[in-house]
């Protein structure tokens, strides 16, 4: 709700882990704790230490052990992991995501990511343009389209590029 900044990211951070604190089984905080991280780190929003891709990595996976049967953990968890290094591992936990729930736009996005750190290009922009169109009113549109234009533009399709700045600042 506060954007994408490094006060927003932190206080997320702080209040899931909180919520973990208060409910051990609660998976879905750890998840989004671990995605969080593994955002902040990519983007610079957080200060960077040598242990903060193991601390994404280490939420995401006791996340995924404490409910592994949850779309939403699957799919914050997998993406967590693959953003910091663990594609593979990502890619696997974000296809049992989609295996269990179709229509998970942020699992369809999350591999579409996935795909493009693997070099998959022409995979990973339909993949993620397909999640975009099944949530049409979903919050996390323009940032989805900003991460589809930078995949745009490493494929150097720079007008598609272009375009999907534009779209996502809309």
């Amino acid at each position: 709700l506060k954007g994408w900044t490094e006060e927003a990211i932190q206080q997320g951070r702080a209040e899931m882990r909180r919520a973990y604190e208060l409910d051990p089984s609660f998976a879905q905080a750890l998840a989004l704790y671990a995605l969080w991280t593994a955002l902040g780190s990519n983007t610079g929003l957080l200060p960077q230490t040598p242990t903060l891709a193991e601390e994404a990595r280490v939420a995401a996976e006791q996340a995924i052990a404490l409910d592994d049967g949850s779309t939403v953990v699957l799919g914050f968890a997998g993406c967590a992991l693959s953003d910091v290094g663990q594609r593979e591992r990502g890619a696997e936990l974000l296809l049992r995501a989609l295996e269990i729930d179709p229509s998970n736009a942020q699992a369809h996005v999350a591999l579409g990511a996935t795909y493009g750190l693997m070099g998959r290009m022409d995979e990973a922009i339909e993949r993620m343009r397909y999640g975009m169109r099944i949530s049409p009113r979903d919050r996390r549109l323009g940032f989805w389209g900003w991460a589809v234009g930078c995949l745009l533009l490493k494929a150097r399709q720079l007008e598609q590029a272009l375009q999907e700045a534009r779209a996502s600042t809309g």
